[in-house]
C-alpha cells in the first residue's frame, strides 16, 4: 500500500468504506451515506458547472457586443473576431460534454445505487480521454492559417 493511500485512510477512516489492491487495480470507494463525501462530490460538481456556465454566459456577452459594434469593424476584422469567439463557445462546451457528462452520470448512478456496466465505464473513460484531443482538432478547424495549411492536409490524407 502506497504511503498515500495510507495517509488518506489516516485522515478519513470514516469516509472509505474500503480499500482493494491487486495486481490489476486500486480503488478508494467512498461512502455514498456519508454526508462530507456528498458534500464534497456536490461542491466539486456544482463549482465546475458554476464556472462553465459563467464562461458560456460571458462568452455570449462577447458575442452580443460584436454583433452590436459590427459597424466599427471590417467586415475580416469582424468575421475573424466571430470566428474566434464560436471557437472559445466550443472549447468551453467541450469539457462539459467530455468531462462533465461522464462525472455527472457516475456521480447519479452512485448516488443512486444503479449498476455501472462495463461499457459505461470504458465510454467515460474515452469521453476523458477525447476532451484534449478534440480540443486540438477544435482549433485546427476553426483557426484558418492551421486548417489550410498544407501539413494539415497532408496529415488527414494519410488517415
Amino acid at each position: 500500500m502506497s504511503q498515500e493511500v495510507v495517509t488518506i485512510l489516516a485522515t478519513y477512516p470514516d469516509m472509505l468504506t474500503r480499500y482493494r489492491n491487486s495486481a490489476n487495480h486500486a480503488a478508494i470507494v467512498l461512502d455514498k451515506n456519508n454526508m462530507r463525501s456528498l458534500i464534497f462530490g456536490s461542491a466539486i460538481l456544482g463549482g465546475f458547472l458554476f464556472y462553465e456556465a459563467l464562461s458560456l454566459a460571458l462568452a455570449l456577452r462577447i458575442m452580443h457586443i460584436l454583433r452590436t459594434n459590427m459597424h466599427l469593424y471590417s467586415e475580416r476584422t469582424y468575421k475573424l473576431h466571430m470566428r474566434l469567439t464560436l471557437l472559445l463557445i466550443a472549447q468551453l462546451l467541450a469539457p462539459l460534454v467530455l468531462i462533465g457528462l461522464p462525472v455527472c452520470s457516475a456521480m447519479v448512478m452512485f448516488i443512486l445505487g444503479l449498476p455501472v456496466t462495463k461499457q459505461l465505464r470504458q465510454m467515460g473513460i474515452v469521453m476523458l480521454a477525447l476532451y484534449a484531443s478534440v480540443n486540438s482538432l477544435l482549433i485546427l478547424l476553426f483557426v484558418t492559417p492551421f486548417r489550410s495549411s498544407n501539413a494539415v492536409h497532408r496529415t488527414f490524407e494519410r488517415i
